[in-house]
């Protein structure tokens, strides 16, 4: 897609599924796995090519792990290092940290949107890009479930829910910052850039 003369593109891939048969390698429709990492960093470089922003959607990991597995850090950066401008990561179906690598962040899990009839913490991620510059920044929306119907945790009543959403990923991650309001930064940047 293209959005103010700046070519964004979306590269998404499962490492979880059921049967084999469901690899958009072996049959047609299919799923673009990544348990040959190799491949899918050859694929994140193809796509580059052809993009200016490139976000790797990844869905990883195990259900209900509040902490990331070992193999997906190394994976998040390698995929950074092939391209990517950001890793998102779903599946765990709960809240997980979030790790900046080369100035470009890694989002583990960002929860269970839609998946239980409560939910007590989950969250959205806000992309903003500057055309200009090709920057981008992020914010984290924080979200929950009650009676299997998911809200915004963004008015004043919620606030104690959005401040516990943002606690939670704050806690998980070693090198990202989260203000009160959501805005995501990393650790020491502004410091560094000076």
């Amino acid at each position: 897609r293209e959005e103010k003369g700046v070519r964004i593109g979306v590269l998404a891939c499962t490492h979880i599924i059921p049967f084999t048969t469901w690899d958009i390698r072996n049959r047609q429709p299919g799923l673009f796995t990544c348990y040959d990492p190799a491949a899918l960093i050859a694929q994140v470089k193809e796509a580059k090519g052809q993009c200016d922003v490139l976000f790797v959607m990844l869905h990883w990991g195990f259900e209900s792990k509040t902490r990331p597995e070992t193999y997906e850090s190394g994976l998040g950066h390698s995929l950074i290092d092939a391209g990517a401008d950001a890793v998102i990561g779903t599946h765990p179906h709960s809240l997980q940290g979030i790790e900046y690598y080369n100035g470009k962040p890694i989002f583990f899990s960002l929860g269970d949107f839609i998946f239980d009839d409560e939910i007590d913490q989950t969250m959205l991620l806000k992309a903003g890009l500057d055309p200009k510059s090709k920057e981008l920044s992020y914010s984290l929306i924080p979200a929950y479930a009650a009676g299997a119907v998911t809200n915004l945790a963004t008015e004043s009543e919620d606030a104690g829910k959005a401040d516990a959403v943002f606690e939670t990923v704050r806690s998980a991650s070693e090198n990202a910052e989260i203000s009160p309001e959501g805005v995501l930064t990393e650790k020491g940047a502004a410091a560094a850039g000076e």
